[in-house]
This record gives C-alpha cells, structure tokens and sequence, in this order.
C-alpha cells in the first residue's frame, strides 16, 4: 500500500514548489530589508547634507523634479 501511495505521489514537484515557495519569502524578506536599509542610508546623507528629507522626493503638487537644491514649498 505505501509503493502504490509512493508511486502515485509527484514527489519531485511536491519538493520543486515547495522549495520555490520558500525561496520567493526569502527574496521578499532581502528586499525588504533592502528597502528599509536605504531609507536608513537616505536619512543619514540627507542629515549629513543638512537636506530636508522631503525635499530630495519628487512631488507632483508642487511639481518639483527632485532637485536636491530646490527650496520646497512653504
């Protein structure tokens, strides 16, 4: 009965998605941490540049480019 079951059962594909399962959530993991680690970066030069940290994002109100330089909007 457990050779016919063995038998019956895809066991390489079962472990294929299973692994690509597992590799995806550790890739979303990295890239998260990725992202996290460059607002930390961001924030440290922006202070380091004495910048306001929105003034380096592009706005579409005020229609800034994100000139670094640029004075924002008061």
């Amino acid at each position: 009965l457990a050779r016919e079951v063995v038998e019956e059962l895809d066991l390489p594909e079962i472990i294929r998605s299973s692994t690509g399962a597992m590799t995806s959530d550790a890739v979303r993991g990295v890239r998260a941490r990725s992202m996290h680690a460059d607002d930390a970066v961001a924030a440290v030069s922006d202070r380091f540049l004495w910048r306001r940290r929105d003034s380096r994002r592009w706005s579409a109100e005020s229609g800034s480019d994100g000139d670094p330089h640029e004075k924002p909007d008061e």
